[in-house]
């Protein structure tokens, strides 16, 4: 029989799940703080074991988020300066200057790159923060448009000039070859370098309109020669053109020095 007293049993290891006058808490418990001992992120622990994985597990997992933050790029907030965001931005990888942007042309045979608009595009995709591959990407983008209109300017031209050919072809017949070679001496022989643009970038040179303007113009001229004058010098073979303005220019007989 037990004395008078006794509690009987044992009080328990500190590795034990429990000890009596303890309640719910692991037997490791009881050597914590009393502050502590109602600390469930401690306590729900059954062993001391499991509470120190966890603790070294979750150290882990801090020491590479700190390691990923030392590299991060940090968003400038509310109030950041310019140099704040530029510096943000240069950090994502925007070159340091627009005119370090590589941008091929990549345009279709005969369109020339405008310089002004790429250096243009250039200091936009710089002040948008777009990077190296960004900005190329854009860049791309809007020559492949530029592609694909310029093919469809190119088919409408043909189309053109085609039904223009058509056209004088029900007129002039077998003449056609002529009467255009007509209509091309007396445009090159006459007109100046701003006017053949002209005619070439409004289209007008592949009017059939203008075409029989300029075949009947040179038929007049060119054959008739005005009074015998002559648009080739005798000795050379080469047009007669003025010597300041270059321009095509008669030369009769009697204009020859004696």
């Amino acid at each position: 029989m037990d004395e008078p007293g006794a509690t009987g049993g044992d009080t328990g290891n500190p590795g034990d799940t429990g000890s009596p006058g303890t309640g719910d808490l692991p037997g490791w418990a009881a050597a914590l703080p009393d502050d502590l001992k109602t600390n469930g992120d401690l306590t729900g622990f059954q062993k001391v074991g499991d509470l120190a994985g966890a603790y070294l597990e979750e150290r882990g997992k801090r020491s590479e988020a700190e390691g990923k933050l030392a590299n991060a790029v940090i968003r400038p907030g509310e109030g950041a300066t310019d140099e704040d965001r530029g510096a943000f931005l240069d950090a994502l990888g925007r070159p340091k200057d627009p005119a370090e942007y590589d941008l091929k042309p990549n345009l279709p045979e005969g369109v020339t790159p405008n310089e002004d608009i790429i250096a243009g595009f250039r200091a936009t995709a710089h002040e948008a923060g777009l990077t190296q591959d960004q900005a190329a990407q854009v860049h791309d983008w809007f020559n492949s448009q530029i592609s694909g209109l310029h093919g469809e300017i190119q088919g409408n031209i043909e189309a053109r000039r085609e039904e223009a050919l058509n056209k004088l072809r029900e007129d002039w017949g077998d003449s056609l070859d002529g009467n255009i070679e007509t209509a091309k001496r007396f445009l090159f022989t006459f007109a100046d370098p701003d006017v053949l643009e002209f005619l070439d970038t409004s289209g007008l040179g592949d009017n059939p309109t203008m075409i029989r303007f300029l075949h009947k113009a040179g038929k007049a001229i060119l054959d008739d020669k005005i009074v015998k004058g002559d648009l080739v010098s005798l000795e050379s073979g080469k047009v007669n053109r003025n010597p300041v303005t270059g321009h095509a220019q008669l030369s009769y007989p009697s204009m020859q020095k004696k």
